[in-house]
């Protein structure tokens, strides 16, 4: 966990673009929000993506609060990691 704090968020940036994907924006324009934010945690002292994300008007246009709350959600991410250690022996 130390290690997922430590990106202040940023490895959830492709489940954001993909939930403003399905939304209807396009590729890029999703890119763009996401690298604009990504962009504002690297240049700050603290914030987190999710803060920077929540607070974008676009954002906010497209996706409910619980759905940007699933985009964030490490159990999601997680999901197939006890099937892939178990193929690979472990």
């Amino acid at each position: 966990m130390k290690n997922i704090d430590h990106t202040r968020g940023l490895i959830f940036s492709q489940p954001i673009l993909l939930a403003l994907a399905k939304k209807g924006l396009t590729r890029e324009a999703a890119y763009s929000i996401v690298q604009d934010s990504a962009m504002k945690v690297w240049q700050s002292e603290g914030l987190h993506f999710k803060d920077i994300i929540s607070a974008n008007e676009d954002v906010k246009r497209l996706l409910t609060e619980d759905e940007i709350e699933d985009c964030f959600d490490l159990q999601h991410s997680m999901r197939h990691v006890d099937y892939l250690f178990e193929r690979a022996g472990m």
